[in-house]
């Protein structure tokens, strides 16, 4: 939680710096658009183990939840932390 005094002055920290468009994306060798479903069957056989229970079907209906993280800030196959994680296995085979 960020607490600001109500007298502050604008700031401006010199450790973030502007992001340019050109800097290539990640490069991910797995269709991202069944992170999801890769999800659901890892977790459905114990390879992935979660604190939190998901949310049924009707809970969810037309809201963005990434179940990875239990949120409804963005969709399963949106999280970017999941496809790292995917990828990750990957690589190691």
């Amino acid at each position: 939680e960020f607490i600001w005094p109500p007298q502050a002055k604008s700031y401006t920290c010199s450790a973030l710096k502007t992001i340019h468009k050109n800097q290539q994306e990640e490069k991910f060798t797995f269709d991202v658009s069944k992170c999801e479903k890769v999800f659901d069957e890892l977790y459905k056989n114990g390879y992935i183990e979660m604190s939190h229970t998901i949310l049924s079907l009707e809970e969810l209906k037309q809201r963005a939840y990434c179940k990875f993280h239990n949120t409804f800030w963005q969709a399963t196959n949106d999280c970017n932390a999941l496809r790292r994680q995917i990828q990750s296995a990957v690589n190691e085979g």
